[in-house]
């Protein structure tokens, strides 16, 4: 499959997408709004999937675009996460896809609880992502880009920090001499600088979807239609709500002494089980405990969690505490504030 570059035409529009995240009403809605013509070029900065109601749906209708217009489609973190999943479910990034909405992903690719089965162009779409465009007035990209140069992108960059960087793009001084558009981090509305403009409203999060037009710096948008429930991905038979899945990532604790660093084990949207193998420096909990406290990775997206511990093991080495969530990750997402 190949998603071809634009055609330079000085009469054309541009419109950009970002930060999707499976709301297909919505990216419906607005799509059939837009002034399009057969000049028209689209730009998607990734993000398609994760945490919303039908990842599936918004990736077909992408693909069926793209047939029909110029498009650009860019890759966002949670692509590369799903992409790692599918190739090694025991990764770092194949964890953190599970615990940040990936689970709803699986399920719209799962028909009647047998499985999910990514179709192959929707692979050849998912492995045909850049992870940013460059043309002569813009840089188009997920989440930001480091302080080089354009032309030193490839060879003296992270490529992460084109998915995941915040903070230090925002505050950069950096001249890259284009203006830059992006996504990635919600605001509740556009943020347009000389700079950079920032098109991720966090639909997704019950607020807005956005389209910027260039080069006029028009902005479509549409509300969210319906609120985001939380989809469980479970098999047939399972007498499971939520099919759990082994992943290894860092666990901080809140205690009244301070942080405590475990390590999860497993994960569903219910709960999880984590390890804490410190026992020279005891951990002091019990059943029915009440905890909260992050898991991830820093520098990339950390869950917050709330539960209540519901099982204790322990052996020579560690103990296993289960925890069932009172407000989960999905939970905390869709009803924090957008800045």
């Amino acid at each position: 499959m190949v998603f071809s570059l634009f055609k330079q035409q000085s009469t054309s529009k541009t419109y950009v997408f970002s930060d999707i995240h499976g709301c297909i009403n919505e990216f419906n809605l607005l799509f059939e709004s837009l002034p399009l013509d057969k000049n028209s070029k689209l730009v998607f900065m990734g993000d398609y999937i994760d945490r919303g109601p039908d990842s599936a749906a918004v990736v077909s209708r992408i693909i069926e675009i793209s047939k029909q217009y110029s498009t650009i489609a860019l890759m966002g973190n949670h692509e590369k996460m799903f992409l790692e999943f599918l190739r090694d479910s025991n990764s770092d990034e194949a964890s953190l896809f599970v615990i940040n909405g990936g689970t709803a992903t699986l399920a719209s690719y799962s028909k009647n609880h047998e499985g999910y089965q990514i179709p192959e162009e929707h692979i050849a779409f998912y492995e045909s992502l850049k992870l940013y465009h460059v043309d002569k007035d813009y840089i188009f990209v997920h989440a930001g880009v480091p302080n080089v140069p354009i032309d030193q992108f490839k060879t003296h960059a992270d490529p992460s920090d084109f998915l995941w960087i915040r903070e230090t793009f925002f505050e950069s001084h950096f001249n890259w001499k284009k203006l830059i558009i992006h996504g990635h981090t919600p605001i509740s509305q556009c943020f347009i600088s000389k700079r950079r403009i920032n098109i991720d409203t966090g639909c997704v999060y019950g607020n807005k979807l956005t389209t910027l037009e260039l080069p006029d710096q028009k902005i479509y948008q549409v509300k969210k239609v319906f609120p985001t429930e939380q989809t469980f991905y479970t098999l047939k038979g399972s007498a499971r709500r939520s099919e759990r899945f082994s992943i290894d990532l860092p666990v901080m604790l809140q205690m009244h002494e301070g942080i405590a660093m475990c390590k999860a084990i497993d994960f569903s949207e219910l709960g999880t089980m984590f390890m804490y193998d410190s026992l020279d420096e005891p951990l002091v909990l019990n059943i029915n405990d009440e905890v909260e406290g992050m898991i991830g990775i820093e520098d990339k997206d950390m869950a917050p969690f709330k539960g209540v511990i519901r099982r204790i093991q322990k052996n020579r080495q560690a103990i296993f505490y289960g925890l069932e969530f009172t407000k989960t990750p999905f939970e905390f997402s869709n009803d924090s504030s957008i800045d």
